[in-house]
């Protein structure tokens, strides 16, 4: 069956979880008291297969609708996805009709990439180097000097995916956003990013900033290491426009679209904060790689430009990232970087907050960890980098392998440089244990009674929405519009219905998941039992759906989440329940359909217009239900029984029938009139009970003893 019993509410004494709590923390003392904690690297995915053993990876960017998925760019010119493995399939290959050999350099997604029906879905931006194409129709930037002789193009691209699920990018979508004219092919663009603080209702959304490198022998404002701005939406006849408050465009001799100019060698820009627009810049400087901070129009060829390093150093910085990940909270808004020092490769971490000071001598940076020399040798490519949820990911290259930074016990990841088998004892490490266990304790006693149930339906989606061709379902989190995850119909496998945690309806593709009319009958009975209990302050009444798809992720929904009293969510009781029941039913159809049966559907009738009555009345199905239920149960009999049995089976349409000709009956003397109210009052009474048997309200047999009273309390008026 998938309509399962549901017994009410599960209660965890106190006392056992306080003990169980203490218990843990006693077993984990001596570990934790013993060791320091480090880190390691977990295997996210692998990047190669027979067609990509010697590819090298430029570039990864997160997939916004699947946080475990990623897109990845090669310089042979590819867009790949990775998850687990990389796609055998290109999603993109620049070079499937062109002679050239084009590198993608950089990629970049638009902030809606993820939401359906707005301007920017499933776009994303590309950047490749290519010889000079002066057929080209797009507009060009490029610095107008007779001494610079413009023999290649910085090409930034425009494209869209044609299905949601992220097979293959749209060759038919493509459109040339800008041209950058350039002197050689030693500048190109190093990365494209939009700010991911602002939101659609901030100013300057939808902003992409661009860093082109820049080289020391071309003297141009241009070529100097700059961050451009633009709008790349197309605007009437252009490709794209110029913000209105680009800081340089009054200036004559430096183009508009720049932001900021004079940085030299850029490698890369981040936001430290989402306060602000100003950027922080990795760019190699004077010698030096620099850590920089750049406010909008900031010109690092004027002299005050030392002022905003927060660090510099002779060794070559491979990458940065700010840490605002959960899993190593003693990095959380540290800013972490990649170093090859004293023959090892090691993360440096500096601290960065809106206060850091903003001169170089006051910032020392701390050594985090040293990886694995006979892991990473000297020759490795490796690169830093971020996920979804701001955790550290580590590119490597040279194995073709994707790693992700967890902690560890140091004692078991360092190498034989570093091994120190001297074992010391920590006392202030037990002092820390004892707090935790009593604050722990303590938090118990005063909270646990008191969860916050806004913070449970925080964590979960808060409902969800068929899109029009009914073939993606899109997820959102509470009082959001716009969706977080949208997932294929055809990628569910299953659809579980829990009530107050304990599972009452499961649809999958076994024999006997599917769904019918009495499985429905059955699920509104179990909601409408809960309905009736008491909500008692601190009593939880929850209904949630969890969906689980083929890569074997699942989502949970709570559609109703009520603390005594109080209700958290937006959505009513009977709203949920109607909204699960469709949803029964659709999916049901979609996963098992040889199983699942047809669904009768009350004609618009009496019956829809009675419920309307009762309901703008103010009295509820159950009321009426639970009044019919003692009036039935007082007045039972053995006869009762008896006529039960001889009218179980008669419907709504035959039981009217019956009703009128017992009125007509010679033995009662009534006028035509009277015998007309008793027909009219014995059809509605009657049409009301089966209401109440289709919407769960009544059971077989309280239907059937309820019905049979009705003809005998009707037949004997006077």
């Amino acid at each position: 069956m998938s309509v399962t019993q549901y017994n009410g509410n599960n209660k965890t004494a106190p006392s056992i979880f306080v003990l169980i709590l203490t218990v843990c923390f006693c077993m984990l003392s001596a570990q934790a008291i013993a060791d320091t904690q480090g880190y390691q690297l977990e295997e996210v995915a692998q990047l190669s297969h027979n067609n990509l053993k010697n590819t090298d990876w430029n570039q990864v960017v997160v997939n916004p609708n699947n946080k475990e998925q990623y897109f990845v760019i090669n310089e042979s010119g590819q867009l790949h996805l990775l998850d687990e493995t990389i796609s055998t399939k290109a999603l993109l290959n620049l070079n499937k009709s062109n002679r050239s050999n084009l590198t993608l350099t950089a990629i970049a997604l638009h902030p809606n990439f993820s939401l359906r029906d707005q301007s920017g879905f499933g776009v994303l931006y590309t950047a490749h180097l290519e010889p000079i194409n002066k057929n080209s129709s797009t507009k060009r930037i490029q610095e107008r000097s007779a001494e610079l002789p413009i023999t290649h193009d910085a090409v930034i691209t425009e494209w869209k995916f044609n299905t949601v699920s992220y097979k293959e990018v749209d060759e038919s979508t493509k459109r040339e956003v800008l041209r950058i004219g350039l002197p050689g092919n030693e500048i190109s663009i190093k990365q494209m990013s939009f700010n991911p603080s602002i939101r659609s209702w901030n100013d300057n959304f939808g902003l992409l900033h661009v860093a082109l490198n820049g080289e020391d022998k071309w003297q141009k404002p241009l070529y100097s290491g700059v961050i451009l701005r633009i709008n790349p939406d197309k605007f009437g006849l252009r490709s794209y426009t110029v913000p209105a408050n680009n800081p340089f465009l009054k200036d004559a001799k430096i183009n508009d679209a720049i932001y900021i100019l004079g940085a030299q060698h850029l490698k890369q820009f981040i936001w430290p904060d989402k306060n602000t627009e100003r950027l922080l810049l990795l760019h190699h400087y004077e010698n030096n790689d620099s850590l920089s901070m750049a406010n909008s129009g900031y010109d690092f060829r004027v002299p005050s430009a030392t002022k905003h390093s927060i660090y510099q150093s002779t060794q070559a910085i491979n990458a940065i990232a700010l840490y605002k990940g959960r899993r190593l909270s003693t990095l959380r808004n540290k800013l972490l970087f990649l170093q090859f020092e004293s023959s090892h490769w090691q993360i440096h971490s500096l601290p960065l907050s809106a206060t850091t000071p903003l001169n170089k001598e006051q910032n020392s940076p701390a050594l985090e960890w040293q990886l694995p020399k006979q892991q990473f040798s000297a020759t490795s490519q490796i690169s830093l980098t971020t996920n979804f949820l701001s955790e550290v990911l580590l590119l490597d290259n040279s194995n073709k392998l994707f790693y992700r930074l967890n902690q560890q016990n140091r004692a078991t990841i360092v190498d034989d440089a570093t091994i120190n088998t001297e074992s010391k004892p920590n006392h202030y490490g037990l002092i820390v244990l004892v707090v935790l266990i009593v604050t722990g304790v303590v938090f118990y006693l005063l909270k646990i009674n008191k969860v916050s149930a806004k913070k449970l339906v925080r964590k979960q989606y808060g409902n969800f929405k068929l899109s029009e061709s009914k073939q993606q379902l899109a997820l959102y989190h509470r009082h959001q519009k716009n969706s977080d995850t949208v997932i294929d119909l055809v990628d569910i496998v299953s659809s579980r219905v829990l009530l107050n945690e304990q599972s009452i309806c499961l649809i999958n593709a076994e024999a006997g998941h599917g769904f019918s009319n009495e499985q429905e009958q059955d699920l509104r009975a179990i909601f409408t039992k809960e309905h009736v209990e008491k909500m008692v302050d601190g009593k939880l009444r929850q209904i949630t759906l969890q969906l689980d798809d083929k890569q074997k992720h699942t989502y949970t929904i709570c559609l109703y989440m009520r603390k005594g009293s109080d209700r958290i969510t937006k959505m009513s009781y009977k709203e949920a329940i109607d909204k699960l029941v469709d949803w029964c039913w659709l999916i049901a159809q979609q996963i098992n359909s040889d199983n699942t049966g047809k669904r009768k559907i009350p004609k618009c009738s009496t019956v829809t217009e009675n419920a309307n009555k009762e309901d703008k009345k103010g009295v509820s199905l159950h009321h009426q239900a639970a009044a019919v239920r003692p009036a039935m149960n007082n007045s039972s009999s053995r006869e009762d029984v008896s006529d039960e049995k001889q009218t179980e089976n008669i419907d709504m349409e035959s039981g009217s029938k019956t009703g009128v000709k017992a009125a007509k009956n010679p033995q009662h003397s009534k006028t035509h009139k009277e015998t007309s109210e008793v027909d009219t009052e014995l059809v509605n009474a009657l049409e009301k009970l089966v209401d109440l048997k289709q919407q769960g309200f009544l059971t077989v047999e309280e239907f059937s003893q309820a019905k049979a009273k009705l003809f005998e309390n009707l037949l004997n008026k006077e």
